[in-house]
């Protein structure tokens, strides 16, 4: 058997010692009563940073990522930093959707004061645009119908030769 060369302890101790100690990132949670932004197309992927030594006035260290922010006309990177995050205090991260009529919206990443009713955390607004429509409730004129179901048809095809629904298509944003 080998014998193990001081390198290779150091080594493995380096490894336990960052797997030990994970980088302190911040409460999220959702954008509340926000508009988003309309863009035309997405941001570009994320930038690698190198995160420097965690300051030591901050009494509760976060770092928060950096991130592409909407500049109306292009997106701009902003750097991560590290933040001292308040107890009543959450970070909405950056979020981009695709809204049903197609059109991209993104919601900035900031941070939000913690929000409660009666206590209870109060959870995101839908937005109108990317809510399915509403199903109007049965009239009470009509009766309900009494009329039973017909059994499927001997011909119909057997479940295992059915057709997977079709995938959504989602268009390419414009040039």
């Amino acid at each position: 058997m080998a014998a193990r060369t001081p390198w290779s302890v150091l080594a493995a101790a380096v490894t336990l010692l960052a797997c030990g100690s994970p980088l302190p990132t911040p409460r999220t949670g959702p954008h509340l009563g926000e508009v988003p932004v309309a863009i035309p197309y997405p941001p570009p992927p994320g930038r690698v940073e190198i995160i420097p030594a965690r300051p030591p006035a901050l009494k509760h260290p976060v770092w928060v990522d950096g991130e592409w922010d909407w500049g109306g006309r292009r997106w701009q990177w902003k750097d991560g930093v590290w933040a001292d995050q308040a107890p009543d205090t959450y970070y909405a991260l950056p979020l981009t959707l695709r809204a049903s009529d197609g059109t991209l919206e993104f919601f900035p990443g900031g941070w939000k004061k913690k929000a409660s009713v009666d206590g209870a955390a109060t959870g995101p607004t839908p937005l109108p645009s990317a809510s399915p429509p509403a199903v109007p409730p049965p009239s009470s004129a009509a009766p309900p119908s009494s009329a039973a179901v017909p059994p499927p048809s001997s011909a119909a095809p057997p479940s295992s030769s059915v057709a997977p629904p079709a995938a959504a298509v989602v268009p390419p944003p414009p040039p």
